[in-house]
């Protein structure tokens, strides 16, 4: 977690970004069947912010890989200059979880933070408190 606040301090140098399409490749080959031939969830948001939210999830055979991102980012950071994360940008904004995702405890592999996916929704500042950006895969155990 301390390199991944290293690289988002320098982000315009775009070490962040080369990370990121690493972690993304990575899981993607490690998890292949998840990938080529997983259910695609569509994701919802609702909130305040839930125009400003984009995800979906991919289910196959007990594991899942959940993406989120942000979108149209300058309305939300503009006047603080600071990165889409946490409380203060997301409020009540959360994920419609649809009823197919195996609930549990999901990590990042970008940052290695665990979101707890149960229920029917998901805080979007929870999961989005450190990165402006996740890649959740799921759950634990499976």
């Amino acid at each position: 977690l301390d390199a991944v606040r290293m690289l988002l301090e320098h982000w315009t140098d775009g070490r962040i970004k080369l990370y990121m399409t690493h972690a993304g490749l990575t899981l993607r080959r490690r998890h292949a069947p998840l990938f080529l031939e997983g259910a695609y969830l569509p994701i919802v948001a609702a909130g305040a912010r839930s125009d400003h939210v984009v995800a979906f999830a991919r289910r196959h055979e007990g594991r899942a890989a959940l993406v989120l991102a942000p979108r149209l980012v300058v309305g939300l950071t503009e006047k603080t200059g600071r990165l889409p994360v946490g409380a203060a940008v997301w409020s009540d904004t959360v994920l419609d979880v649809p009823g197919d995702l195996p609930p549990g405890d999901y990590r990042n592999v970008l940052s290695g933070e665990i979101l707890r996916v149960e229920g029917a929704a998901v805080p979007v500042a929870a999961a989005l408190a450190t990165l402006p950006v996740g890649l959740w895969t799921g759950p634990a155990g499976a």
